[in-house]
């Protein structure tokens, strides 16, 4: 099992932060590597709400999956994702601070077989992004 967590403090009111993340429209302006993403399911953006991506992992084109599983606006969201073979749990939480928003997220997904080989480079690699995105996203509030 492989597990990440990172937080970042933004200097942006709750709602707009939460606002500009959870909409699907906005994910190619700070989630590295994707190119697309759509909602695919009927309604307002809720639990059971249904997301497909198309992400760039190492120089290939794939088609994620994602389903949301707990949205509380303004507080937290948390979906599955399956990208390719790999399931992954992602949960973000949306806390408001005297300066503005912390967002912390939290993931995990499980190796198996001859992926578990990979699992140090892996985590590596991932958590890498996540700093990355979320640079991406306090940035966007920073312009």
């Amino acid at each position: 099992m492989l597990e990440l967590e990172h937080s970042i403090n933004i200097a942006a009111p709750v709602d707009e932060v939460y606002r500009f993340v959870t909409d699907p429209q906005n994910a190619t302006k700070w989630r590295i590597g994707l190119i697309e993403a759509k909602q695919v399911s009927p309604g307002d953006m809720g639990v059971g709400s249904k997301i497909e991506e198309k992400v760039r992992v190492l120089g290939r084109e794939l088609t994620s999956k994602l389903e949301i599983t707990d949205y509380v606006p303004n507080k937290k969201r948390s979906f599955r994702i399956q990208l390719g073979p790999l399931p992954i749990v992602l949960h973000e939480s949306y806390q408001s601070t005297p300066e503005g928003t912390q967002l912390q997220v939290t993931g995990t997904t499980e190796l198996k077989g001859p992926q578990r080989m990979l699992a140090a480079p892996v985590l590596g690699q991932v958590k890498r992004q996540l700093e990355q995105e979320l640079a991406n996203i306090k940035a966007h509030f920073s312009a």
